[in-house]
């Protein structure tokens, strides 16, 4: 089994966020006793973020504070910024690379993340997402 990053404290995958962006820690949970699974919820002004540890596969999820039960993992939104023909690709299987990935892709779009999720756009962003999925789940 891969190790989980070279994070020995979580705090460290995402503390840039609450730094440099005000993010603010929400929820957190860790379960030692299952597999050291764990979930933490930062809120932004337009968007919620959470950084979940499922079995050894980490992954970041993003929401629109208007859908909160409608969570992307973070590499669709990478993609359909970026490369919106293969909006459902992951190019990577290895934790840390992924984490590192995605981190700096927050760090350096953060603001079209945001124009993407708040109020005005989030119901327009979400119909171009589940479109292109869609599309690219039928071919």
């Amino acid at each position: 089994m891969e190790p989980i990053l070279k994070y020995k404290n979580r705090d460290k995958l995402y503390q840039f966020l609450i730094d440099n962006f005000g993010l603010i820690k929400v929820k957190e949970h860790y379960d030692k006793k299952f597999f050291g699974n764990f979930y933490i919820l930062l809120s932004s002004t337009d968007f919620l973020l959470s950084y979940i540890n499922d079995r050894g596969f980490i992954d970041i999820h993003i929401s629109s504070k208007l859908d909160t039960n409608n969570f992307f993992s973070l590499s669709f939104i990478q993609n359909f910024i970026y490369d919106p023909n293969h909006i459902n690709s992951n190019k990577f299987s290895n934790n840390e690379h992924r984490i590192d990935s995605l981190n700096k892709f927050l760090q350096k779009d953060f603001y079209k993340i945001s124009e993407l999720f708040n109020e005005e756009n989030y119901f327009q962003t979400k119909k171009k997402i589940d479109s292109l999925l869609e599309s690219q789940f039928n071919t």
